[in-house]
């Protein structure tokens, strides 16, 4: 879990076997990583 408020919430995820960091938001949190839509993960390349 990242930040959580009492308006929104983000987390993100990452594999030690994996490059990628995924991550997803919901309602008014900052972004976990670049591009996401609010309620839909989304991983780096």
């Amino acid at each position: 879990m990242g930040v959580a408020t009492a308006t929104g919430w983000n987390a993100t995820a990452r594999h030690n076997e994996e490059s990628r960091t995924c991550g997803i938001f919901v309602g008014n949190a900052p972004l976990p990583i670049q591009g996401p839509l609010e309620g839909e993960p989304k991983c780096t390349p």
